[in-house]
């Protein structure tokens, strides 16, 4: 049905008029990735659910100096062999794209529906994502947003976020976890020498970092908390190099 409706669209408009629209005619990328949201949320996603929202980057590559905005980055599409750089040069763009079941697939699948073109010395990676996260708010107002990313987008960038929205990404190896007391907004006023009650230090906990190193067999000290006392390894022989003489060899 669908090659049928090409094919009678084809009949009636040339196809330069399709490449005309994209290079010379004036469109707006948020308009359309709107109309294309509400479509969505209208016919692929059930009343009252959340939206799931996948953020990433992504480079498209383009070669030439006339290029606006390609640069040389990474590429994850590229094959290189292992210990290898995958770069590329093109442009890289930070997608938007809500995750859906089809009723004609056992896996979900992502739909684009927003962009922004990233460039240097313009605004971040994540600030352009939070702009996406915005705009996809406005777009789908009283849904809930359940915004998924890898770990380059937990950052504090994300944290001036609507307030339905929410981000799910990985912890990086080198995170801390906090336990906030209960009262450290609004800490008992007392006098006397120390530290009051409420505002006690929070306690640490070992994070990610912590438990890899508590599964290698790392111990931490008694008394140094932050220290680490490592497995004691055998003793390897070291060969001792000696310097020949530079003179001539003396027989006998």
């Amino acid at each position: 049905m669908r090659v049928g409706m090409i094919f009678a669209r084809s009949m009636v408009w040339h196809h330069s008029r399709v490449h005309r629209f994209f290079s010379a005619a004036r469109w707006d990328t948020d308009v359309l990735g709107t109309v294309v949201i509400r479509l969505i949320v209208g016919w692929l996603v059930p009343m009252g659910e959340p939206l799931v929202i996948a953020v990433d980057d992504t480079m498209f590559r383009r070669w030439g100096r006339k290029v606006h905005g390609a640069y040389w980055g990474y590429d994850g599409s590229v094959k290189a062999p292992p210990n290898t750089a995958k770069i590329s040069r093109g442009n890289s763009f930070v997608v938007a794209a809500v995750v859906v079941q089809l009723p004609l697939l056992d896996r979900p699948v992502a739909l684009p529906v927003l962009m922004r073109l990233w460039h240097k010395g313009g605004p971040s990676k994540t600030v352009l994502a939070r702009r996406l996260i915005h705009a996809l708010a406005n777009a789908a107002p009283g849904r809930r947003l359940h915004v998924v990313a890898d770990s380059a987008y937990a950052c504090n960038q994300m944290r001036d976020l609507p307030q339905q929205a929410t981000v799910t990404a990985p912890m990086p190896s080198r995170a801390s976890l906090w336990h906030v007391h209960p009262d450290v907004d609004n800490p008992p006023r007392l006098r006397g020498p120390g530290r009051p009650p409420g505002r006690r230090r929070p306690h640490r906990y070992p994070g990610a970092a912590g438990h890899r190193n508590a599964r290698r067999g790392h111990v931490r000290h008694p008394v140094r908390p932050h220290g680490h006392h490592h497995r004691a390894r055998a003793a390897v022989p070291v060969a001792r190099r000696v310097r020949r003489p530079t003179g001539p060899r003396r027989r006998g």
